[in-house]
């Protein structure tokens, strides 16, 4: 980590909401198609002892359109 101590306040914050946003416009399009992520099916991979479903069925997904019933 050379850069550990080095990055000022503003560069922290702008860094932190730069992955914010990412993950905001990733995760939907992830779990679109898949039952949860990646570190969550290998943590409960490993805690079940079994390898839980990953892919989503295709009508399982429900995006919730706030304004709309």
């Amino acid at each position: 980590m050379p850069n550990f101590g080095r990055v000022p306040r503003i560069g922290q914050i702008a860094i932190v909401i730069g992955v914010w946003i990412v993950q905001l416009i990733f995760s939907p399009i992830w779990l679109r198609d898949f039952h949860m992520g990646p570190f969550e099916w290998i943590w409960r991979a490993l805690t079940y002892g079994t390898r839980p479903p990953f892919r989503r069925a295709s009508a399982d997904f429900q995006p919730i359109v706030s304004g709309r019933e």
